[in-house]
């Protein structure tokens, strides 16, 4: 049986065919890099999570089981994820800290990782950056406040 003819890239730039949704050229590549950041990234032990932590994350679900996002918006969901409100490459020493912690859906999460994510690459979440743990300290407190502002 035939098969499909494949289709251009629509990376700009790009001279690759398309073929079952994974392009020729940028496929491998994209490949290759997830391969080489897993391996710098570490596992999640050398990265702060391990049995303490999920000592703390099993306290922090029994505590709130609902999502405090969906909560503020009226919506009742369960809670799958803990986040860090001050993430543990800002300011390790509150990775442990229930405070620092907030019980999220999934949804919720990967959008609080995407804004904190964004916030690191920022110019004042820089490590050399000495105002770092102030800007961390002020973007925590905005969290907190809009928590305890809805209740």
């Amino acid at each position: 049986m035939p098969t499909r003819a494949g289709s251009a890239c629509t990376r700009q730039g790009c001279p690759g065919i398309v073929r079952d949704g994974v392009c020729n050229v940028c496929g491998p590549r994209r490949r290759e890099y997830r391969q080489q950041e897993d391996a710098q990234r570490g596992t999640p032990a050398q990265r702060g999570y391990d049995a303490r932590w999920q000592q703390v994350r099993e306290i922090k679900i029994a505590r709130n089981p609902v999502c405090e996002e969906c909560a503020e918006q009226g919506i009742t969901t369960v809670a799958d994820d803990v986040h860090h409100i001050v993430p543990i490459r800002v300011d390790a020493s509150k990775r442990l800290d229930i405070s620092n912690l907030r019980s999220l859906c999934r949804r919720h999460h990967a959008a609080a990782e995407r804004e904190a994510c964004a916030k690191i690459a920022d110019a004042r979440w820089n490590p050399d950056n000495v105002t770092m743990t102030a800007c961390a300290a002020s973007i925590a407190a905005e969290i907190r406040s809009r928590q305890f502002d809805s209740k």
